[in-house]
């Protein structure tokens, strides 16, 4: 049986002839759900055919994650950002499948310390810091105490970079009003399931809290779009990554560093220049996702305008 799913008008409109791979999550796919005939425009994306079928697919299905690979009439992967007419010029001949899908694996998404500089970067919002406020202030105390303290981070072990990870989350957030942050939180979510060192949440009400930062990433998206944001740092190097439906972005490997060492002790003048660009961004980061729209246009409308920066 085929279900179909008209995305686009127009005379760019082609009809793609969907194969989706029950196993995984989708074992017990229905078999008059495998087969899916989705018409789409080429100028559209390929999260809106990914999109399309979820939508049909219903729960618990709906809010899988699918990994799509063109099968005619040639064979690539497809990415979300990528556009349909980078695979389809041309409407396909109908007696052939055109797309498989299965679900996303774990190790699709796994981002190791190696491999973090191949994800596509973008350029983070930022909110100014006032270096004279009392807590810019107090955080550079806290950290030259720490330094004293502790000793300068070079190849210390995970504790000690927390303890100043920590200082700078702490600063982040008390330069904003309504959000909380959770140390070792366990985050339970479609592809991954783990415990982050630490996770920032908006408070929504009384019952209701949002994740909004986490210090890895993890899908846990619903149909609706989402977005999060993550921070994956040593103490003195820091990358910013932004997760959303359309797919994971990163900052450079290079772009903000804190040099963590007993030079500070004795002119704190780069230790202040960098902690401020570092906490620049996180500010930036916190404050845009708190304040954002919830509604999933807008957020991906808003997605679309930071990626373009990059």
């Amino acid at each position: 049986m085929n279900l179909g799913i008209k995305m686009s008008s127009g005379a760019d409109n082609i009809t793609l002839q969907c194969l989706i791979v029950p196993c995984g999550g989708l074992h017990s796919l229905p078999r008059d759900q495998v087969v899916q005939t989705v018409t789409v425009g080429r100028s559209q994306k390929v999260s809106v055919l990914e999109a399309a079928i979820q939508s049909r697919l219903g729960a618990p299905f709906n809010t899988i994650r699918l990994k799509i690979r063109q099968v005619y009439p040639n064979e690539a992967p497809m990415q979300a950002q990528d556009l349909i007419s980078t695979f389809f010029n041309e409407q396909p001949r109908p007696d052939y499948f055109h797309v498989y899908l299965e679900k996303v694996l774990q190790e699709d998404y796994k981002i190791s310390s190696g491999d973090i500089t191949l994800i596509p970067q973008f350029k983070p919002v930022t909110c100014p810091v006032d270096e004279n406020s009392p807590e810019f202030k107090l955080c550079i105390d806290d950290i030259l105490r720490r330094i004293r303290n502790m000793g300068p981070v070079v190849d210390s072990n995970e504790a000690i970079r927390c303890e100043y990870i920590s200082t700078i989350l702490h600063t982040a957030l008390s330069l904003l009003e309504g959000l909380i942050i959770t140390p070792q939180m366990k985050i339970t979510g479609e592809i991954n399931t783990g415990r982050v060192d630490y996770a920032i949440k908006k408070i929504l009400d009384d019952l209701l809290e949002e994740i909004i930062c986490i210090t890895e990433v993890d899908e846990a998206f619903n149909p609706d779009y989402k977005y999060v944001y993550g921070i994956v740092s040593t103490g003195t190097d820091w990358y910013f990554i932004l997760h959303s439906t359309e797919g994971i972005y990163s900052t450079s490997r290079t772009e903000y560093q804190i040099s963590l060492t007993e030079d500070a002790l004795k002119d704190n003048t780069e230790l202040r220049k960098n902690v401020k660009r570092v906490l620049e961004v996180i500010v930036g980061l916190l404050k845009n996702r708190a304040v954002g729209s919830e509604e999933p246009a807008t957020k991906k409308r808003h997605v679309e305008e930071i990626i373009k920066k990059k």
